[in-house]
């Protein structure tokens, strides 16, 4: 079963593309100049600032020209380079960062923008070498680099294997406490990445440091889940508390103080609605996630937020109010509203969650044709597997037994997929190899280890058909001990408690949330 909080890893990169960097003006150097040359470097610092970078580089191209090499060039070409592209002159930006960079090596602006510049090439490892570097060497930087950056240059990475240079970046910007200003939530997934990088190579006082970072109490599951993380898992206890409460109560806290602050951020609304899931709360989740509809040019936040709100109306009213929360989702276009593809997939899940195997079959096949270039090859994966779930459940067992041999020779796209799959399609045999593979690792065990929990150990336990596929599978000899090599099962100390949970309060010390 597919996360919510893993929607990006739907899309293919092309769907993902966003401003690289955001970097503001510079100021004008106070290197000494002519007094004409001041006043138009002044006069387009102006104009910038004000968002007229046609009417900046009126003022710097012939400037430019007249200029040597040295500090006045430099605080020139960097007013440029913040323009270029806005002006429509992006394909100029490469070769003034190029000067910049041999004039002014150590100018973090200067090799931000070299990340930048390589990811919108396309060549994502190019940008992944050059963020490790600016996060090693120098971290201000990373002050206009954005997180939506970022996670595409990590997905592209993890796709091609370079998990090396993925892991390095991860620790990297830990170190550096990055968190950017399009995605502060991140600060939290980056110390959560380099804690797995850190535990791994035994630097658990390192990674022990990190831990307080780690908010989500998604995340602290995942890492209370996997054996690389043992090392730490008497402070994950600790962090989580009874039941998984502490955690809880400490996210809910920050969350809705967040959206009692700002009612109108998307970002906000977004945690306010976990935190509500989280705590049991769902008619509340509900109603705070009513206002967001589905529509053409739907952000990320919003996606998220509407199948938040899916799986709450799943607690209250049934599949079928789940299903009518995410039935719009059919009718976006995927060109226009890429990141609404993880919501199709949602949907079709859902309708096969709930014995409509007809529609949930429609649903993944119309997904898969439409939204095609939307979607990553994981992204991908999860809407085959409920096609051949629902084939199986129709008793099309031949098309179910051709599809799941297909989507089984092209695992690695999506391991939990293919798994799914053939345990669907009564193929267990088959699946059992791509199990024990992937529990063969660290990195695998981490992708594949949260299907095996059980139901009880699950917020919003919905009675889910498919992961009580996984529960029959893991009864396999060598799966279970292919499992307990890099897994375990959460304990039943720290499983939710489901019961609507009270609000959490701020303590009088203000330190600690009280219920």
């Amino acid at each position: 079963m597919m996360r919510v909080d893993r929607t990006l890893l739907t899309l293919g990169l092309a769907a993902m593309a966003a401003p690289a960097i955001a970097v503001p003006v510079p100021s004008p150097s106070p290197a000494p100049l002519a007094v004409d040359a001041r006043r138009v470097i002044a006069e387009a610092f102006g104009l910038g600032q004000a968002g007229d970078c046609r009417g900046a580089l009126g003022k710097l191209d012939p400037l430019v020209t007249t200029l040597l090499p040295g500090a006045e060039r430099n605080s020139v070409q960097l007013l440029r380079m913040n323009c270029l592209a806005p002006a429509g002159r992006g394909a100029e930006v490469a070769a003034v960062q190029r000067e910049l960079a041999a004039a002014d090596p150590k100018n973090p602006m200067v090799r931000g923008f070299g990340v930048m510049i390589a990811a919108d090439s396309g060549d994502m490892k190019a940008a992944g070498e050059a963020l490790a570097q600016v996060a090693e060497q120098l971290p201000a930087g990373l002050n206009g680099i954005t997180g939506r950056l970022w996670r595409a240059v990590a997905q592209r990475l993890s796709q091609t294997r370079e998990i090396a240079l993925r892991d390095r970046i991860s620790v990297a910007l830990a170190r550096a406490d990055w968190q950017p200003t399009d995605m502060p939530q991140l600060r939290s997934d980056i110390a959560e990445s380099a804690i797995d990088v850190l535990v791994r190579r035994g630097e658990v006082a390192e990674a022990e440091l990190l831990l307080p970072r780690v908010t989500a109490p998604e995340s602290l599951f995942e890492m209370a889940i996997t054996r690389s993380h043992a090392p730490l898992w008497p402070q994950l206890a600790d962090k989580m508390g009874p039941h998984s409460t502490r955690a809880v109560d400490a996210f809910a806290l920050d969350r809705l103080a967040a959206f009692a602050a700002t009612p109108d951020d998307a970002t906000a609304r977004l945690g306010a609605v976990r935190a509500l899931v989280l705590l049991g709360r769902y008619a509340e989740a509900s109603e705070a996630a009513s206002s967001v509809r589905v529509v053409e040019g739907m952000d990320e936040e919003a996606v998220a937020t509407v199948r938040l709100d899916a799986q709450a109306l799943g607690m209250t009213g049934g599949r079928a109010a789940a299903v009518a929360r995410l039935q719009p989702f059919a009718m976006l276009d995927a060109t226009r509203t890429p990141v609404a593809v993880s919501g199709v997939i949602a949907l079709a899940e859902t309708l096969d969650e709930a014995g409509r195997a007809e529609e949930a079959l429609a649903a993944a096949r119309q997904a898969l044709t439409r939204g095609a270039a939307a979607l990553s090859p994981w992204g991908a994966g999860w809407l085959k597997r409920t096609e051949i779930c629902a084939l199986s459940t129709l008793g099309r067992r031949a098309e179910a037994d051709a599809k799941a041999v297909a989507l089984r020779a092209a695992a690695t796209d999506n391991q939990a997929a293919a798994i799914e799959a053939s345990l669907c399609a009564k193929q267990a045999d088959a699946a059992e190899p791509i199990a024990v593979k992937t529990l063969a690792t660290a990195d695998g065990a981490a992708l594949i280890a949260d299907q095996f929990q059980p139901d009880d150990a699950l917020w919003a336990r919905s009675g889910s058909r498919l992961r009580a596929l996984w529960s029959v599978f893991l009864k396999r000899p060598a799966v279970k001990a292919a499992f307990e090599k890099n897994a375990r099962i959460l304990p039943e100390s720290l499983w939710p408690l489901q019961i609507e949970r009270p609000i959490p309060r701020a303590s009088s010390a203000g330190d600690l949330p009280t219920t």
